[in-house]
């Protein structure tokens, strides 16, 4: 959940649509892997090897998971996750105009101020 809100970031108008789709990918790829280990369920009293079946399962399942995830997180380490790229290029000019824009209107709000916005408290 982490990753998918940094991936959103600020960029709070497709939220729901990112959310979404990570669930949705969530829940397709857990029914597509209940569905391919129950169809290779062994006949258990065929084989002696068999009995292992679901103890093998739970540790390649889970342990090919960690190794996928870790190579997925790998090759995320060199980019900023969150950040569009047409922001990227723009983003210290539009940092020094709001900077410049507050600092005017500021300046602008010390000028006009005469009295208190409470009263004069007398």
């Amino acid at each position: 959940l982490s990753l998918t809100a940094e991936l959103i970031g600020n960029n709070t108008e497709t939220s729901a649509f990112v959310y979404g789709a990570m669930s949705f990918t969530d829940k397709v790829s857990n029914g597509l892997a209940v569905m391919v280990i129950q169809h290779y369920i062994p006949c258990i009293k065929c084989c002696v090897q068999c009995k292992w079946y679901f103890r093998d399962v739970l540790f390649y399942a889970v342990g090919g998971s960690v190794v996928l995830g870790i190579l997925f997180m790998l090759t995320l380490v060199p980019f900023t996750v969150g950040k569009r790229w047409r922001d990227r290029e723009t983003e210290l000019v539009w940092t020094d105009e709001a900077v410049s824009a507050v600092a005017c209107l500021r300046s602008q709000d010390q000028d006009q101020e005469t009295e208190p916005l409470l009263g004069s408290g007398r």
